[in-house]
């Protein structure tokens, strides 16, 4: 009994880490919003983080399978590598919605650069963007599966990439996607 005790202790302990450093980027985030006084932006990136934390929640605590690379991972979870998380999901989000919808966020570069500036990109995050974003535009597929390496290559620091962990990444931001359009058009729109 006392073993058990024990393995609970120790991944409550990880569950309670974990929950702070989710909860800490995505009011980070929410904060930085407030650099936006035009509802609708407010409105789409509110309920970008709401479905990046939602992704955390469950892809970091409560899908424990095979290849759920971030369920194995969750000790070397950081605020910079959640950030990071945040990061490249909100950047797969928006190359999608705006693919798939013609419906453009950034009308003017005021917006790109409001943009850039809630998720404090780095210039070389802002050409990772652009570079996805024309990759996107040519080929759909080798954009999801350079984006999906990209991303365990920058939150893992994974260099070889089995197919099993590339297929649940690819997966994974299929899902993640699916999931925040229809919430957004649902609620949001």
């Amino acid at each position: 009994m006392n073993t058990i005790r024990n393995v609970y202790n120790y991944l409550s302990g990880k569950s309670v880490k974990l929950q702070n450093i989710i909860e800490q980027q995505s009011l980070y985030f929410l904060d930085n919003i407030d650099l936006t006084n035009n509802r609708t932006e407010k409105a789409f990136y509110t309920h970008e983080i709401i479905c990046i934390t939602t992704d955390a929640y469950e892809f970091f605590m409560e899908v424990n399978s095979r290849y759920n690379y971030f369920y194995e991972n969750i000790t070397n979870l950081t605020n910079e590598i959640a950030k990071q998380f945040y990061k490249l999901i909100v950047m797969h989000h928006l190359i999608r919605f705006e693919g798939k919808t013609n419906n453009y966020i950034f009308n003017n570069e005021e917006q790109e650069s409001l943009f850039f500036n809630i998720f404090e990109f780095s210039e070389s995050e802002k050409e990772l963007y652009f570079y996805f974003l024309d990759l996107y535009q040519k080929d759909i597929s080798e954009f999801e599966l350079d984006f999906s390496k990209k991303f365990i290559h920058k939150v893992f620091n994974i260099q070889n990439i089995s197919l099993p962990i590339l297929a649940f990444t690819c997966n994974f931001f299929y899902n993640s996607y699916q999931n925040m359009e229809k919430y957004y058009f649902d609620w949001v729109v």
